[in-house]
């Protein structure tokens, strides 16, 4: 590929990480607290703003006065239904041409070279439901998936996440992280699906987590993804989301 490489660091055996400036060492700590750091569990709390959006009476939404038809244009033209392609196509997803079923559908299907299996992905969230209520969105994310990757015709076995919320060390933020990770595990469960996972604490989740992100008012709209892979490989996550994979069935033969 014509890429540049260049040696960072060497391995000393001495069980400490140091990191050098101009040759003089700049900081240094045990490898241990990196990879074995002291762990503790928070304690959640509701947020005050959440109970009256979830009690709130539809009732009270008054019924547009546009026509279905006009209705249906903007519902259609909005970006969480409107086309996507403007996004994927920027990509090339026929890399090593093992692409079978492209970006656009429920889920892609993609080629193992020199095997009749092929492994299904999907990748799905919703903000908004996340946000009401992030236990119900988190179950709802890995439903969403795994609904994609069968209507590929595959079966899904396993996910993973990537986990989009505020800083937890508020304990309102904290409340919302562990609620989607308790829907996700709840959903997984039912599911029967594998989880490609690390542990954090008694806390349950894998994949990309993307904390300590500041934002205005509610610091994040809880944004848990899930995707699904095929074929019991670790595969990383995709587009910064969960993914769940499985194994296709071989085609059936077309010989006479």
């Amino acid at each position: 590929w014509d890429l540049d490489s260049t040696v960072i660091g060497t391995a000393t055996g001495d069980g400490m990480a140091r990191i050098r400036d101009d040759g003089q060492v700049a900081g240094e700590v045990p490898v241990a607290l990196l990879t074995d750091p002291p762990m503790y569990r928070l304690k959640g709390v509701k947020p005050a703003w959440l109970t009256p959006l979830q009690q709130y009476d539809l009732e009270s939404v008054p019924l547009p006065d546009a026509s279905a038809t006009v209705i249906l244009r903007r519902l259609l033209a909005t970006p969480n239904i409107a086309s996507k392609e403007w996004v994927y196509r920027q990509y090339d997803h026929q890399v090593q041409t093992n692409t079978v079923i492209p970006p656009g559908g429920d889920g892609a299907v993609l080629r193992i070279k020199g095997t009749r299996t092929g492994i299904a992905l999907s990748i799905d969230g919703n903000g908004r439901i996340c946000y009401l209520d992030p236990f119900v969105g988190g179950m709802i994310a890995v439903a969403e998936a795994c609904r994609n990757v069968s209507c590929t015709g595959a079966e899904p076995i396993a996910l993973t996440d990537c986990l989009n919320f505020g800083n937890p060390e508020k304990l309102d933020i904290y409340y919302q992280l562990e609620e989607a990770v308790k829907g996700i595990a709840e959903a997984g469960r039912a599911l029967g699906l594998s989880y490609l996972v690390h542990l954090a604490g008694d806390l349950w989740h894998g994949g990309h987590v993307p904390w300590l992100m500041p934002l205005k008012r509610y610091d994040m709209r809880s944004q848990p993804w899930r995707a699904d892979l095929s074929l019991r490989t670790l595969l990383l996550e995709a587009c910064a989301a969960a993914v769940v994979v499985r194994m296709l069935r071989p085609p059936r033969s077309t010989e006479s």
